[in-house]
């Protein structure tokens, strides 16, 4: 009978101390997503070196309570993009072209993901931020599963240790956060998934004035069991940041964009044209330009292009190069 009442109560015990453990685990998760929950507007400039594209891209971001107006800015490898989320409406233009056409896509299209607007909020819990993914998703919170917490040292500091292993849907699956208090840093984030794929993301955080943003992400995808195939490799620079309680009215809206004159807005979703930009609105029709306007809109495009600047550079290293030859012939021909 006394070896039965022990049984029965190293169980309840045991019960008892799991439903604290997994309480504080989903108290931590929470603290991380109340902590972004609290920044809903705000600016930011960062830079994304992509090792597997041999590229870097520089990338700023308005944000304001789900609104994302964002642009990969152009350089010498890229021709860039500008893209503006509302809602179930996502908006995206390649670069300059020679024929200006914005593109109203669907969410779930190829065009909507690779136009990477997503909320940046998910880059500090995620290493694959995507627009369609919530930060509550990202923390694997909306299917209510039973994490466990066990204090870990981390590079020299106390933290906390946050994992879920187990079968959701078909999958058998491994989850892990390692999150700093008290700011509710995530440290590191590692998903295991079926056939070695592996997503990891470790942050750094040395600069207070960014909170709760860090001053630099690695994030990782692998295949195989050695890692041997790297899908993504990608190093972020947090460069700006700026908090704010809004931003003005039409920042949000086509004019946001900065749309070049007579852009072709287009809903590819329906096959229709909307209209073309006429600085102010869509209208029916392009709208006519003196030959001057023209020219000037099309230095304008050129300055934008990649490689302008780069060739101004060689031009001007070519002058220099030559200038001192000129020189010393017009000093002979004036000697004689």
């Amino acid at each position: 009978m006394r070896s039965f009442l022990v049984f029965v109560f190293v169980c309840l015990f045991s019960g008892f101390a799991f439903a604290d453990n997994s309480s504080k685990a989903m108290a931590l998760l929470k603290g991380v997503e109340q902590k972004f929950r609290k920044v809903d507007c705000f600016f930011i400039r960062y830079t994304e070196h992509r090792k597997e594209e041999g590229k870097t891209v520089e990338q700023v971001v308005k944000f304001e309570r789900g609104k994302i107006l964002k642009e990969h800015l152009p350089n010498e490898r890229f021709v860039g993009i500008k893209s503006l989320l509302l809602g179930d409406s996502m908006y995206v233009m390649h670069g300059q072209k020679a024929t200006e056409v914005l593109s109203v896509v669907d969410l779930k299209s190829v065009n909507a993901y690779g136009a990477d607007t997503y909320d940046p909020r998910q880059l500090c819990i995620t290493p694959d931020p995507v627009h369609s993914n919530s930060l509550e998703g990202c923390l694997l919170m909306h299917d209510n599963l039973k994490f466990s917490v066990e204090e870990i040292e981390y590079k020299g500091k106390r933290v906390n240790r946050v994992f879920w292993e187990g079968q959701r849907g078909k999958l058998f699956e491994q989850w892990e956060f390692v999150i700093e208090e008290p700011g509710f840093h995530i440290l590191k984030c590692s998903i295991k998934l079926p056939l070695n794929n592996e997503y990891s993301l470790e942050s750094e955080y040395n600069n207070p004035a960014f909170f709760p943003f860090p001053t630099q992400i690695r994030a990782m995808h692998t295949k195989g069991k050695d890692k041997e195939v790297i899908v993504f490799d990608r190093t972020i620079t947090i460069n700006e940041v700026e908090i704010k309680k809004s931003f003005p009215p039409e920042t949000f809206t086509l004019k946001g964009l900065n749309l070049p004159l007579n852009t072709d807005v287009t809903d590819i979703r329906i096959h229709r044209r909307l209209g073309y930009w006429d600085g102010e609105k869509l209208v029916d029709n392009p709208v006519k330009i003196s030959a001057q306007e023209s020219k000037k809109l099309e230095l304008e495009k050129a300055q934008n292009s990649p490689g302008f600047y780069l060739r101004v550079v060689f031009i001007g290293l070519g002058i220099l190069l030559i200038l001192p030859a000129i020189i010393k012939l017009l000093l002979k021909v004036k000697g004689k």
